[in-house]
């Protein structure tokens, strides 16, 4: 098998409208998006890193649930030409103060210049992106 990138693999997936990912939720409620919805997504995520700075090469903090939008920004990140990098949300709130270390240490090793964030887990990591200092904060 040949190397190829993600981005690529995407590409190519993206000419069908059949096939794409399943999502159930814990309700047991399906979601689908075809690969070329993710495609779509993913360069509309790419087109707003790169309005706001992220440059080719750098690392984008990425902070969201197992979930349909993750991969909406995870491939947009791509697209972006930067790299995620995944990290896991908050979980056990009552030690909010170990997750703001640890992830706070990750973000400065990493080199995060951003964190993108789903919209409801930006007030929990306030914290940790104020001491790692992202170049471009968190979104």
């Amino acid at each position: 098998m040949s190397a190829t990138t993600l981005q690529r693999l995407l590409l190519r997936a993206e000419r069908s409208e059949e096939t794409g990912i399943r999502f159930v939720d814990a309700a047991e409620r399906e979601r689908f998006r075809s690969w070329r919805e993710i495609g779509a997504r993913a360069r509309r995520v790419a087109a707003g890193l790169a309005e706001i700075g992220v440059g080719a090469g750098e690392r984008v903090a990425l902070v969201h649930p197992t979930g349909i939008e993750f991969f909406d920004a995870f491939f947009g990140i791509l697209y972006a030409r930067a790299v995620p990098v995944p990290l896991y949300p908050p979980v056990r709130l009552g030690r909010l103060g170990e997750y703001h270390a640890r992830t706070a240490a990750m973000l400065e090793a990493a080199g995060a210049a951003l964190v993108l964030a789903d919209r409801r887990l930006i007030p929990l990591l306030g914290e940790a992106v104020a001491r790692a200092r992202p170049r471009l904060g968190c979104r």
